[in-house]
């Protein structure tokens, strides 16, 4: 696995394994991510940059990606808005410190992002949102099927 990147994979008897790719530059906020999902059924992948999480995505079928809106590099709107070409699929959260709100929520509605959450959340709603953006990915999963290039 390409440095940068942690793998961890979390189980649930029964229950399809979902990927959720967390982007950020500060391994702080990643590492609080991690710990959040931990119980959850999901695989968590961390990446620290917009670069890595886009080769992520080619390689493998991602249902959640999580990114900050700014990190040096790649931002976060572009990383998003590449995700919706490399996999349209994948449902989308922004994280944000920004306090231009106006300009986030403009962002949002352009991009079709599920949700938008400012630093620091609450770790309730965050892990509230995560699950409700899984479920509207597995039922359009379930409606139109897996992307073309997820199929072998």
């Amino acid at each position: 696995m390409p440095s940068g990147w942690f793998r961890e994979e979390m189980g649930g008897v029964g229950m399809d394994n979902y990927t959720v790719l967390c982007v950020d530059d500060e391994s702080c906020i990643l590492s609080l991510i991690r710990r959040l999902l931990r119980n959850e059924p999901y695989e968590i992948i961390l990446a620290k940059n917009g670069e890595e999480a886009i080769e992520i995505m080619k390689k493998r079928e991602v249902a959640l990606l999580i990114s900050d809106y700014k990190m040096p590099g790649m931002s976060g709107l572009q990383l998003l808005r590449e995700t919706r070409e490399v996999s349209p699929q994948t449902i989308s959260i922004l994280i944000s410190a920004l306090v231009n709100h106006d300009v986030v929520q403009t962002t949002v509605g352009e991009l079709g992002i599920f949700r938008c959450f400012y630093k620091p959340w609450d770790n309730g709603e965050f892990r509230s949102a995560i699950k409700e953006a899984i479920e509207e990915y597995r039922q359009v999963r379930d409606k139109n099927g897996p992307s073309p290039e997820q199929v072998i």
